[in-house]
């Protein structure tokens, strides 16, 4: 099984690493630079299973991730490097926002001339499809994800996580009140001219990086990944449940 999850940025990629590292025991083998593209991303393995993490920039660069992605799968007879399963895990901005995505997406999988049989993504569910490749009467069967995290509510990876860790015990206080100081902070910016959170995404991000500045003081100056290894992964029901569709890592 060759994975391929591609996602907004480098922290989500982190976090999403570290999920899969500590819920189905994959290990971390490199950082990588994606060919001939800007993009990075993180290569874990378990057993038999490859997967690639790769962070595409922002939301409006994957529709061409996507297509890339595809087009990898389509000229490489190698079975060992296509891609099996591909999701797309976005931030959820907004309804409206996640519905233009949705559709941007499922025209990259519309294409007539490029893909065969390929699904129309429909949000946490795996989609089963066949894609051609160069190889003649040699198709692949492949399964596409969409999730736009988190699901129920507007806000990004780093939402759940707070959310999930809010109902640990003795931490629903500090969760609220990381909370309460950034929205306190938004409303007066222009007010005190405050120069910090100044983009959607910075806002969405900073009540998790407050709460791990408090329960964790003197572990917030190392790697992100040093201060995730303070969170028993396998006790967030709510990250469970939203990324319940990745289970079939331990079948």
């Amino acid at each position: 099984m060759n994975v391929m999850i591609l996602c907004e940025g480098e922290s989500d990629g982190i976090v999403l690493g570290q999920y899969f590292h500590y819920r189905f025991g994959f290990s971390f083998v490199k950082k990588m630079q994606c060919a001939n593209d800007t993009r990075q991303a993180f290569r874990y393995v378990k057993d038999k299973m490859n997967l690639i993490i790769q962070m595409v920039g922002g939301c409006t660069n994957f529709r061409t991730a996507l297509a890339d992605v595809l087009q990898v799968n389509r000229v490489n007879t190698d079975d060992e490097n296509q891609f099996t399963h591909i999701a797309v895990i976005a931030d959820h901005d907004s309804e409206r926002e996640k519905n233009n995505l949705l559709q941007n997406l499922n025209q990259v999988l519309e294409n007539p001339n490029d893909w065969s049989r390929m699904p129309t993504l429909q949000e946490g569910n795996w989609c089963q499809g066949i894609q051609n490749t160069d190889m003649v009467g040699r198709p692949i069967a492949v399964e596409l994800l969409f999730l736009s995290i988190p699901m129920k509510e507007n806000g990004a990876l780093e939402t759940l996580l707070l959310s999930a860790l809010e109902e640990r015990p003795g931490c629903e206080y500090l969760a609220q009140q990381s909370r309460k100081f950034i929205d306190e902070l938004i409303q007066n910016r222009e007010q005190q001219s405050i120069k910090y959170l100044a983009s959607r995404a910075e806002q969405v991000k900073a009540p998790l990086a407050v709460f791990f500045a408090v329960a964790a003081p003197t572990r917030i100056y190392q790697k992100q990944q040093e201060v995730f290894k303070m969170i028993d992964w396998n006790s967030l029901k709510e990250v469970q449940r939203t990324l319940q569709a990745f289970d079939i890592f331990d079948a």
